[in-house]
């Protein structure tokens, strides 16, 4: 399967992303990555509600499509959700303002929803100083 070389390429064509390392934003896990916690599937508002109160450090979630092709917070067979991407990132962006450490891996589930997310996270970059991790298991291999 081909995945995040893809996309961080595609990504950062014409966008101006500083490169933020886990092990800088928390350096008290930079001897051991291990150390960092995760929330996974955090793919609706109580979810996410939750990651951004507790102990969560990155906050992974899946993006797929929704109702006229906006991206939405989804896992197959799911095509409904209480969050689109856009509403997600601004929590996170929000939280992010009032010194709540969080960072995030978005997990692309559809080669079609890729370009439309990109262009929502192309809004958002100037308000985005945390890590953000892109995923997209999404091209068949070899």
């Amino acid at each position: 399967m081909y995945g995040l070389s893809f996309i961080m390429l595609f990504f950062l064509k014409g966008m101006k992303m500083d490169i933020i390392e886990v092990s800088e934003f928390w350096p008290e896990v930079a001897d051991d990555l291990t150390l960092v916690k995760w929330s996974h599937a955090t793919n609706s508002q109580d979810l996410l509600a939750n990651a951004i109160e507790d102990d969560t450090m990155m906050i992974e979630a899946d993006v797929s499509i929704g109702e006229g092709g906006v991206p939405i917070m989804a896992h197959p067979p799911q095509n409904e959700s209480d969050l689109t991407l856009e509403e997600f990132m601004n929590t996170v962006i929000a939280a992010s303002s009032k010194g709540i450490r969080k960072g995030v891996k978005l997990d692309f589930k559809f080669i079609g929803i890729v370009s439309p997310s990109l262009d929502i996270l192309k809004t958002l970059e100037d308000r985005m100083n945390f890590p953000v991790w892109l995923n997209a298991d999404i091209l068949q291999g070899p």
